[in-house]
């Protein structure tokens, strides 16, 4: 039993260490009483510190924090209250319970005792029957709150790791979407907008701000009917996909302050939870102006490249190296009576009688190719309605720009009977 009467040590704050059996500070300035309470705690199974006065009670607080301090309400100089005044300011995160000891029977006294964070009041002369059964609530209820104080720190360190886990996914879901090609919206339930990458905020011409978007998506302003796509106020893509758990594949236009109008291609679909339940929907959007453009363009070439076709004098047809008819001409499909549906993609040799099909062979076709130019080619082709016919072909390879073989156009000179 440590009995500190005169001598206080140095001051020295440290960490509460662990103990075989709880340490209870037993202060009180008379000195029978307090032998004989840290007696029976000792022989209650208790480590006891004993001192005389408040500031060996603070100095040993400060050095070694007890789990229990038993305080006598009225000492000379610093009293019971002004110790735990004290030791609020000092050590504000110590919780340590503190049964008072007093004689005075006042409830006012009573009141304030509890009001400074005293669990428990007992009255001198010592019930040490009672004493021992406040203890030991004491200790109890500071156990319990010391495995509640281990489990939430616990709990916020799951909580902490966790949420850390989640931010790791949302920072790479939000690098995923925003070096997405496509612009994507996402929305929740309640049909406002909970997903919104840097694309979509790119052809929508706003900031990359939900806020933002929301009016847009829920008034149509943005968007307008390309012809084939009607759209109302009253429905958007986004809502679409949610009301019909997908959204086919449509073009739609994006009218952009200040810009010119995008053509953007929307796609998207209903989002379901594990239980089946509809929880949001999603949109994607990919820029497809150019690609309309590149569209058009083609298809003034093709327009352009029938009439060169046409306006050639004579029959003619162009195939691939291996013999395939890619083209021919109005006067070819009227020299023989065929269709367009029925010569295109077809092979060469099947318009030939049986002694001329090796022209329509793939060797053939590459001798006529490393010729680059051959004329006067003599050969039979079969008509629709049976008849044959004797031809003369001039054949003309043609290359690409890194040399390669393009095709093989051939003009039929000379048509017989």
């Amino acid at each position: 039993m440590h009995n500190l009467m005169s001598e206080s040590p140095p001051c020295n704050s440290r960490v509460q260490p662990l103990r075989d059996k709880p340490k209870v500070l037993i202060v009180d300035d008379d000195r029978d009483l307090l032998d004989m309470i840290g007696l029976f705690i000792e022989i209650e199974g208790y480590e006891t510190e004993l001192v005389v006065d408040g500031e060996l009670a603070l100095e040993a607080i400060q050095k070694d924090p007890p789990d229990l301090m038993i305080l006598d309400l009225v000492m000379p100089g610093m009293g019971g209250f002004e110790v735990l005044s004290r030791l609020k300011k000092l050590m504000p995160s110590l919780n340590l319970p503190v049964v008072m000891v007093t004689a005075q029977e006042e409830n006012a006294l009573r009141v304030e005792a509890l009001q400074c964070g005293v669990v428990d009041y007992i009255q001198k002369p010592v019930d040490f029957a009672v004493l021992s059964a406040r203890i030991r609530s004491a200790l109890m209820e500071r156990r319990i709150q010391r495995k509640l104080a281990e489990a939430n720190a616990r709990l916020e360190a799951i909580v902490a790791t966790r949420t850390r886990q989640l931010e790791v996914k949302n920072e790479y879901l939000t690098a995923v979407l925003d070096n997405a090609r496509d612009g994507i919206i996402g929305c929740d339930e309640s049909g406002l907008p909970s997903i919104f990458n840097k694309k979509a905020s790119e052809m929508l011409g706003i900031e990359n701000s939900l806020s933002m978007l929301m009016p847009y998506l829920k008034t149509n302003e943005m968007f307008e009917a390309d012809g084939a796509t009607p759209l109302d106020s009253r429905s958007n893509p986004l809502q679409l996909a949610f009301d019909n758990d997908g959204l086919e594949e449509s073009d739609i236009v994006i009218e952009r302050f200040g810009a010119k109008p995008r053509i953007v291609n929307t796609t998207g679909s209903a989002i379901r939870d594990q239980e089946g339940h509809k929880i949001g929907a999603v949109i994607s959007l990919r820029d497809v102006t150019e690609h309309h453009k590149l569209e058009n363009k083609i298809g003034h070439l093709r327009q352009r490249y029938e009439k060169l076709l046409d306006s050639v004098p004579m029959p003619l047809h162009i195939t691939d190296e291996r013999g395939c008819i890619l083209e021919v001409n109005e006067l070819w499909l009227e020299a023989f009576g065929y269709s367009l549906r029925e010569v295109q993609g077809s092979h060469l040799g099947n318009y030939l009688t049986t002694e001329f099909k090796h022209l329509a062979a793939e060797s053939v076709r590459a001798a006529m190719i490393n010729m680059g130019h051959t004329k006067d080619v003599k050969c039979k082709i079969k008509h629709a309605d049976g008849r044959i016919l004797e031809a003369t072909l001039v054949s003309q390879a043609v290359y690409d720009g890194k040399g390669e073989l393009n095709q093989i156009v051939e003009y039929i000179t000379d048509l017989q009977e």
